[in-house]
């Protein structure tokens, strides 16, 4: 999954930020007669209120990073099952051909628990093939 680029603007939590919108909101309301002056009606208002509302419905950061997390745990397993399998089929080759052949090393299984995701993937690939 392509990691989404995300970036702030800001450094507080979201919780915040909505307050403060609400607060200017709340003044905006109240000072309406100087902001139509300049141009900032009450549909203006009206529309920054709808963003506010929408920016309010967004998971907020704890239920991102929890997200995050379930996400990083599900690979984590699944490099492991993988690791499993690839060991038990490695097991069986070097029982047939010895694990100092060179028909063994052709898996590139050496340091398979040093490598990244994308090489444990080709690694997986190789083995299978």
């Amino acid at each position: 999954m392509k990691k989404q680029s995300l970036h702030r603007q800001y450094n507080f939590p979201d919780a915040d930020l909505y307050l403060q919108c609400i607060e200017r909101i709340q003044y905006a309301h109240r000072d309406l007669a100087e902001f139509t002056k300049y141009g900032y009606d009450i549909e203006r208002l009206k529309g920054f209120k709808a963003m506010c509302d929408k920016f309010r419905a967004l998971p907020d950061d704890d239920e991102l990073v929890g997200d995050q997390m379930i996400t990083t745990e599900k690979k984590y397993a699944a490099a492991e099952a993988l690791k499993t399998a690839i060991r038990s089929i490695m097991t069986r080759v070097a029982m047939k051909y010895s694990n100092r052949s060179g028909r063994y090393r052709k898996f590139g299984t050496a340091k398979m628990g040093d490598m990244t995701d994308a090489q444990l993937i080709f690694c997986g690939r190789r083995v299978v093939r």
